[in-house]
């Protein structure tokens, strides 16, 4: 059984309060039916996977770029072979980074969200 924790009455003022804060610019959550619920925790679970994804194709991109451009300097330039392996080394940490970053990304923003979205599936469960 879960115990209720003891608050004392100034917190029992904040959280009114906050209550109070979020009520009044809420979109009239109150009169949202199981559906709609249903549907925002699967769009917040999507949005985090973008932002996460977005992340990654930015570092993978930026490092394809490097990439190319220490291949280019190795090829065809003269006296630039330690430059070109140089950015060559970079872009690809940088493409082999991109999907650990992608799961960093990922895992935190689902901490963070998480209390949020284990009550709503509570609360539809």
């Amino acid at each position: 059984m879960e115990e209720r924790v003891k608050l004392t009455e100034e917190q029992k003022r904040k959280i009114q309060q906050l209550e109070y804060n979020y009520k009044k610019d809420s979109v009239n959550s109150s009169s949202l039916n199981n559906d709609e619920l249903y549907s925002r925790v699967f769009t917040l679970d999507s949005s985090l996977r973008k932002k996460a994804l977005t992340s990654a194709i930015i570092l993978a991109f930026t490092g394809f770029i490097l990439f190319i451009t220490g291949y280019n300097l190795l090829t065809k330039l003269e006296h630039s072979f330690l430059t070109g392996v140089i950015f060559f080394c970079i872009g690809m940490i940088s493409m082999a980074a991109s999907y650990p970053l992608y799961n960093n990304v990922l895992h935190r923003n689902r901490k963070k969200y998480a209390p949020v979205v284990l009550a709503i599936t509570k609360f539809l469960g």
